[in-house]
């Protein structure tokens, strides 16, 4: 064979050498491809159901080639018997996701689902050679997302009436998501109902969700994880429906189950439901909601309200659609010549009488430049299907003149008198005072004969009351009417500079319209859906002192949420939407964080903040006057309210001996502040942007004490003379409940001191037959008379 022969002949002779074992030795240089290996680093190991790991894995390995090097890597995810999709990478590591999803069968509020898996792992050289393959099994694990449907709320036991056109919104949440905190996708189905065929379906979720679940949700639609919502049209009316939904997460996993109160809603399609929105009105004394939706002008459907003339009146509102509507128009108009009259108007800001041009962010506006008297305020809300509601705010735009000083209002409900035969009188059951000893103990003129007395001395004489000498008028409240509010109303008040409104603390509870016990006027007209003539007041800029011990809760409670409220008392918060704008002690007293009311053994002292301003007094400019206000002098406050004890007030003569623990009382009532409550604000009478004065406007008078108050000591008297509101006091006490002495000096700094009232010097001693003696409560209905001769009280 020639030379060259053999040379091409020599490959094919050497690897069959190599085949045949013991023949040859290995020619040098032509050794074979050794292959790769392969093993893991960090990878599940568990393969026990018991011990599931997580569906989303980091796993690691390492690769070798003795003879070269490893080019890739080739993974597979429970292959199968037949065909496997390998996954090629350079990398030595990935984040895996194994899908999970199998329910694990156990009950609790957290549903779990789990899964058992194969990862096959190989590697391939530089040449084409491959590794031995590695194997692991084990279970993942997943805890199953959730989606809730939120509007229109799903119930358990009523179908929700919806009209042809509407939406449905839900929420999803993944605990344990990897790449968002939400559900990937969900699956959602709205079906036909036969309220007789399919009720097994709301007796039995359990069993309509394995069934969808076995055909793999047939017919169902799927939208992404950042969709939450769905646009239904044309349903047909009087028709049923129910709504279905599921959430998928990154594993695979389901909502385990349907529920009627979280992805079940059952749906009636009813025109009737197409009434229109309801539509909410609200502004710094007023909040009012419709009870229904509706389009017409009928009166029974005004908002009545008054308000100071003179000065913008801002109004908002909002609507709520019926349920899987939403509201795509607000529009608005006073005084409309025809709430059909679509001419535009001329001039968006100031021509009213015509609609304004309207849209889905039009929620406000403020009037201005009306002149005194009625007018109204037009207000459409329009929904996506095309129904329309009108809300009407009548408004009755009042001149406040403030031609007299001061009116003294009397909202409390104390026991009223007791005659049983004519010159009979039958003994109180209740505390000092009742309603006449009030009066007497505040209005009386002092020095005339004292009329039902229990002993019926002749020449018992009543001393003065703690008003004597200064010019009030007076006016009650216990009117007996059906809509209590219309007894004070903002033309009444609005003729005083000044004006004093006292609840007490047991009336603040009272809310029969009618009645031995009838509910207060604060109470009344600071509820959800009325207009308070004393918010409209004090925006018009009177002085108010608001106190009694059950005035701030009056004027709150309406609105009170029991979600914050605790054993030892009612609490009204900021946070809990409750003590917020529009409510009279966040826009006049000024406690805007938090406050509680109780009734216990308190002690009520003058507060050192005050005594620190005595030594230290503020002035600043008064928006109100135009000039300046100056700190008062605290230290003529009483440094405490001492109860009264037999050596400093004798029991009354309205009262047997054996009253005596209904006059000497041994707790209190008292409203105060829980959080920090600061106000400061810019008190430079010509601010510019360079330049501000910032000051407190809130002072602390007076703070009570005890273990039984969530908060000890905290403010209960303050005095805000800051710009939104002119000198407003608040007293969370009753003066009256302690030494006259004490009830007089109180009375006298607010009078005096802090609004610049003055006295006559008549006198307020006590008298028994013309000397000093034993003090008491004239038994008189009418106010005892006034410095000017002005009555009204009841």
């Amino acid at each position: 064979m020639s030379r060259p022969a053999l040379a091409q002949r020599l490959p094919a002779l050497a690897l069959a050498a190599l085949l045949l074992p013991g023949c040859m030795k290995p020619i040098p240089g032509l050794i074979l491809n050794q292959p790769p290996s392969v093993n893991f680093t960090l990878a599940p190991v568990s393969a026990d159901p018991n011990d599931p790991v997580f569906y989303a894995y980091k796993v690691y390995w390492s690769g070798d080639d003795p003879d070269g090097r490893v080019d890739h890597f080739d993974y597979a995810i429970d292959p199968g018997p037949l065909d496997t999709a390998w996954v090629s990478t350079t990398r030595s590591e990935e984040t895996l996701f194994f899908r999970s999803t199998t329910d694990d069968g156990k009950a609790g509020p957290v549903r779990h689902a789990r899964d058992y898996h194969v990862l096959v792992l190989r590697a391939v050289d530089n040449q084409g050679a491959m590794s031995a393959r590695k194997t692991r099994a084990f279970y993942s694990y997943t805890v199953a997302p959730s989606v809730e449907v939120v509007a229109p709320h799903p119930s358990g036991l009523l179908e929700v009436q919806v009209p042809p056109s509407f939406s449905v919104n839900w929420q999803g949440a993944d605990p344990d998501g990897q790449i968002a905190n939400r559900p990937v996708r969900y699956r959602i189905r709205l079906q036909p109902f036969d309220v007789t065929r399919d009720q097994w379906m709301l007796s039995d979720p359990d069993s309509l969700f394995r069934r969808e679940r076995a055909a793999g949700f047939a017919g169902w639609d799927s939208t992404a994880g950042d969709t939450t919502f769905a646009l239904y049209t044309n349903l047909t009316p009087r028709n049923h429906y129910l709504f279905l939904i599921v959430a998928v997460d990154e594993a695979g996993a389901l909502s385990p189950l349907f529920s009627m109160n979280e992805n079940m809603l059952r749906l009636e399609c009813n025109p009737a439901a197409t009434l229109g929105p309801r539509i909410h009105v609200f502004n710094s004394y007023l909040d009012f909601t419709y009870d229904s939706g509706g389009y017409t002008v009928d009166e029974l459907r005004w908002i009545r309200l008054d308000a100071p003339a003179g000065q913008p009146i801002p109004f908002n509102w909002e609507a709520f659609a019926s349920a899987g509507a939403h509201i795509e128009r607000y529009r608005w108009g006073v005084d409309l010549a025809s709430v059909a009259d679509e001419t535009p108007r001329s001039d968006e800001v100031h021509d009213y009488s015509h609609w304004s041009r309207g849209g889905a962010l039009e929620q406000s506006c403020a009037l201005a430049g009306l002149s005194p008297g009625l007018h109204l305020l037009y207000i459409e809300a329009k929904d996506n299907n095309g129904y329309a509601s009108l809300g009407i705010v009548a408004v009755t735009l009042v001149v406040p003149t403030f031609a007299n000083d001061l009116l003294v209002v009397n909202d409390t409900r104390f026991e009223v008198d007791k005659f049983l035969v004519p010159g009979r009188l039958d003994t109180y059951k209740g505390r000092w005072p009742s309603a006449t000893e009030l009066d007497t103990f505040l209005f009386a003129r002092g020095g005339f004969p004292w009329r039902s007395t229990q002993d019926g001395s002749p020449d018992l004489r009543s001393p003065a009351g703690v008003f004597a000498g200064y010019a009030y008028d007076t006016l009650g409240t216990r009117l007996g009417r059906e809509f209590p509010s219309l007894g004070v109303r903002l033309g009444d008040i609005g003729r005083y500079k000044h004006v004093v409104w006292m609840v007490d603390a047991i009336a603040s509870s009272y809310q029969d319209v009618l009645g031995a016990l009838p509910v207060t006027v604060l109470r009344y007209a600071c509820s959800p859906g009325r207009a308070s003539a004393l918010g409209a007041y004090v925006q018009a800029g009177g002085s108010v002192w608001l106190m009694g011990g059950g005035a701030g809760t009056a004027s709150i409670v309406g609105f009170n949420s029991n979600r914050n409220d605790d054993p030892n008392g009612q609490v009204y918060s900021n946070q809990q939407g409750e003590l917020v704008p529009g409510r009279l002690m966040f826009d006049g007293a000024h406690w805007r964080s938090s406050f509680s009311a109780t009734s216990a053994l308190i002690s009520f002292q003058r507060s050192p903040a005050a005594e620190a301003i005595a030594a230290r007094p503020w002035s600043h400019a008064d928006r109100w006057t135009g000039g300046e206000v100056h700190a008062p002098d605290y230290l003529k406050l009483p440094e405490e309210m001492r109860p009264r004890d037999p050596a400093t007030d004798p029991i009354p003569p309205t009262r047997t001996a054996r009253q005596g623990s209904l006059y000497y009382r041994t707790g209190y009532p008292c409203e105060y502040l829980i959080e920090p409550n600061v106000i400061t604000e810019d008190v430079d009478p010509n601010p510019s942007p360079g330049h501000v004065t910032i000051a407190s406007t809130l002072d602390t008078l007076y703070e009570g004490s005890s273990l039984l108050m969530l908060r000890s000591p905290a403010p209960t008297m303050t005095y805000y003379h800051g710009s939104g509101a002119n000198r407003f006091v608040f007293t969370g006490f009753a003066p009256w409940d302690f030494r006259r002495d004490d009830a007089i000096a109180l009375t006298d700094f607010v009078l005096q001191d802090i609004w610049g009232l003055t006295r006559q010097p008549v006198g307020r001693g006590l008298v028994r037959g013309g000397a000093a003696g034993q003090p008491g409560a004239a038994g008189v209905r009418a106010a005892r008379g006034t410095a000017t001769g002005r009555t009204g009280y009841e």
